[in-house]
């Protein structure tokens, strides 16, 4: 994906140009939030309330003074105005890559063209048509997932804990943003960014989710039990105390802003001169790598990062939780057997926002339940809790976003990442180093980019496992007569690529 080649007139720049300035000052106030994000809520931190303040002097500080991304921390030269106290170089930099992000995304998403194989294959052929004033409720989905796996990555890494705030923010965004989109978008034929939803899957999705709703209210109503309520009363003595004793004191050094602040922006730059010529996918991995680094440097630069995962209890009714979650999931199971059922009788093509609408929740579903299966089935194999509730969440909010196929690959990708580390840590063991120890869920996000990004690469992977089984096509259910003709077309037929890509491939 070469900027450069697709900003060829002035015409591309007066198109373009805007949105990409745009998009840039969007994700540099994403990633301000971010901080927020990243600082407050393993501390149980108000988001809201205060505003945002010094964390020495506790001095409100104001949007355009103090707290303008990028350019107030600069401005202040790193330092309060108010007390002097340092200002942790963490902070502009997670703005700064998080702006480059949002416009990365732009640019991959609308600025492809199909002489680009990786690009194109990637995003696909429906964004370039819709362009950002019509494809702005899509992108704003994408982009606040990758903010949010950015930051759960982060707190993650430090916590061993995904907050449920942040991904239950992603999957409603999600769900709101594709209804929203399915209702805008011009639609050309089949042209499509997700598996789409026939009546069956919509009723399924639709029905299943009623049933999720049903047991959450019986939940927070008090009919029924939450699953391992008791496990606290399990922990061994010395976790309580070290979590009462744990810092929360900001203390960064200059080893901290020289390798958690500027490597990761000179990779960055890096990144936006590799895909100014052409290099879009080893630019975006440099993109998010740079991003990942730096938020995580938001809390080695405070002596935050917590090397050894929390103590475990020897919880002894693994089994009887499990049982608990599969009561929970008999109605959900139960509505979408049925209400699949009950679609299958109609034939007609639902309306674009209705499928819209049912791919998402059909992700949120399948992305959610295909971990929770392995969950209990863990947990009944095992007797022990096999994986933890925030992964479940992390990967239907992933499913919300990207569809049902996303999330499920990646899952059984995940593992590999989790293999890669484990060999690294045994290696920086041997070598008479500190062991770093990393929960699932980084392995999770990993996966996550590497299928969306490594599309060419599953697609490829896919027809040599399974030659007979076609890939999930990206692509709307429509009425037969207008599936090829006048202009909602959108297949060229003088392209073999655009052909395979623009029908769903």
């Amino acid at each position: 994906m070469a900027l450069l080649a697709a900003m060829d007139g002035p015409l591309d720049w007066l198109r373009h140009g805007p949105w990409l300035v745009f998009t840039l000052c969007f994700g540099a106030c994403v990633g301000s939030f971010l901080n927020v994000v990243i600082y407050r809520v393993p501390r149980n931190m108000s988001l809201a309330n205060p505003p945002s303040q010094c964390p020495t002097c506790s001095t409100h500080l104001r949007f355009f003074r103090e707290n303008l991304p990028v350019l107030g921390w600069l401005a202040l030269r790193g330092k309060c105005r108010f007390c002097k106290a340092p200002i942790s170089g963490a902070y502009p930099a997670v703005e700064l890559i998080m702006g480059l992000l949002f416009m990365g995304l732009y640019a991959l998403l609308f600025m492809v063209n199909a002489g680009d194989a990786w690009g194109w294959e990637v995003a696909g052929g429906w964004w370039s048509k819709q362009g950002f004033a019509l494809g702005w409720p899509a992108y704003t989905a994408m982009a606040f997932l990758l903010s949010g796996i950015l930051a759960m990555t982060a707190i993650d890494a430090r916590t061993f804990f995904l907050p449920l705030s942040v991904t239950l923010f992603m999957s409603v965004s999600g769900v709101v943003l594709w209804t929203i989109q399915g209702a805008l978008a011009q639609h050309y034929g089949t042209l499509w960014p997700l598996p789409g939803a026939d009546w069956a899957v919509l009723c399924a999705s639709l029905a299943g989710m009623g049933g999720v709703l049903v047991m959450t209210f019986a939940l927070h109503a008090g009919w029924m039990k939450p699953s391992y309520a008791d496990y606290e009363a399990y922990l061994p003595q010395a976790e309580a105390a070290s979590d009462d004793e744990a810092s929360v004191e900001s203390s960064p050094g200059a080893e901290s802003l020289r390798y958690g602040v500027i490597l990761p922006c000179l990779m960055a730059l890096v990144a936006v001169g590799l895909m100014c010529i052409g290099q879009g996918a080893i630019a975006a991995v440099l993109l998010l790598g740079s991003a990942a680094w730096v938020c995580l440097s938001a809390f080695a630069a405070n002596g935050e990062l917590n090397l050894d995962p929390p103590l475990a209890a020897d919880y002894p009714h693994a089994r009887r939780e499990a049982c608990r979650e599969v009561l929970f999931l008999l109605p959900c199971v139960a509505g979408v057997l049925g209400g699949w059922w009950l679609g299958s009788q109609w034939t007609a093509a639902p309306a674009p926002w209705l499928q819209a609408l049912g791919a998402s929740l059909w992700g949120y579903l399948i992305g959610g339940g295909v971990v929770w299966a392995v969950r209990i089935a863990g947990s009944i194999g095992f007797g022990k809790e096999a994986m933890g509730m925030g992964d479940v969440h992390l990967m239907a909010a992933v499913g919300a976003v990207l569809g049902w196929f996303v999330p499920t690959i990646a899952f059984f990708v995940a593992p590999f990442f989790g293999l890669v580390w484990a060999v690294a840590t045994w290696i920086m063991g041997q070598a008479g180093l500190r062991e770093r120890q990393l929960p699932y869920g980084p392995h999770l996000c990993l996966a996550v980019a590497l299928v969306v990004l490594g599309r060419p690469w599953v697609m490829a992977g896919w027809d040599a496992l399974f030659p007979m089984l076609e890939l999930p096509a990206r692509q709307l259910y429509v009425e037969p007569n207008e599936q090829a003709t006048g202009p909602h077309s959108g297949t060229d037929k003088s392209s073999t690529l655009v052909t395979r890509l623009d029908t769903g491939r």
